[in-house]
């Protein structure tokens, strides 16, 4: 049993270093082409997209999973486009609406054609979040200009130290539970311990790109108060996911990243965490 959980550990431990590197690497290298940062949200907006479509089996290859797939990335990609990406939320707006309607006229006595309708609006509000607000980061970026880059690292970097420490932190230190309905691995110690990590990373940050990367004058009041409250969104996250995840009775959305289980168990505190970030940002200077 105490090898088991050892090895668990040890490749969580390992997939989530492995998935800091890429993350490192991807910002580095959109330091100099930023269209790798478009594509890469693009491709794991698709990737999360995908794994609720497959919690809805029933449609497999059909008109909303389609549209689903094709507009999930275009925000990522062409944002900066308002005319395209309004023009293509308009279309799947209606395409959603159209197989409402009809699955509810054709099968209106029927039981399971009205468990589709709702499946269809599930995917519909699902594939909206997740689009804007993994987006979120390119906007982030953009906003940032020379420290997009570093924005785009507080963005990502206090949702995942949150968990890292939350994750940790709750299983030495955990005992009073913080919703066991939902989640019953998470505690209160657990979630003070995620705050405070989420501090050290953003300070860390901070100092490392202040000292290596040439960004100087950050207001590390405000820059702690940024993961401070940032850390209580990417609790929020987590557990509306895991809200998704007991109603469908399954443990994880996946299984592609080893030890944390599909892409949105490693970007549900992420997809709430961008959006906070942005809107921080927006209204209180780090510099």
């Amino acid at each position: 049993m105490l090898f088991r959980v050892i090895c668990l550990l040890l490749k969580r431990v390992i997939s989530g270093c492995v998935c800091a590197l890429i993350l490192f690497a991807t910002l580095v290298l959109s330091s100099f082409y930023p269209l790798i940062l478009n594509i890469s949200v693009a491709i794991i907006t698709m990737m999360a997209t995908a794994e609720i479509l497959v919690l809805r089996n029933e449609f497999k290859f059909g008109i909303i999973s389609v549209s689903s797939i094709v507009f999930a990335p275009l925000r990522s990609l062409f944002g900066s486009v308002g005319r395209l990406w309004k023009a293509s939320l308009y279309i799947y707006i209606i395409i959603a609406l159209l197989l409402s309607i009809n699955q509810f006229i054709t099968n209106r006595k029927q039981e399971v054609p009205k468990k589709t309708v709702n499946s269809i609006c599930f995917i519909f509000v699902m594939t909206y979040i997740i689009a804007f607000a993994l987006s979120e980061i390119i906007k982030i970026r953009n906003f940032g200009e020379k420290k997009g880059i570093f924005y785009v690292l507080l963005a990502i970097g206090i949702a995942w130290s949150c968990d890292v420490g939350a994750y940790f932190w709750g299983n030495i230190f955990g005992k009073n539970k913080l919703c066991p309905d939902l989640s019953p691995s998470k505690t209160i110690e657990g979630a003070v311990g995620g705050a405070l990590f989420s501090l050290v990373f953003a300070v860390s940050s901070g100092l490392i790109f202040e000292n290596f990367f040439g960004i100087k004058n950050i207001n590390y009041l405000a820059l702690s108060f940024m993961s401070i409250f940032g850390a209580p969104m990417a609790i929020l996250g987590d557990l509306c996911f895991s809200l998704i995840k007991r109603s469908m009775d399954i443990k994880d959305f996946g299984d592609i990243i080893p030890g944390h289980g599909g892409i949105l168990d490693r970007f549900d505190s992420v997809i709430f965490t961008v959006p906070y970030v942005y809107i921080y940002l927006r209204l209180v200077s780090l510099f």
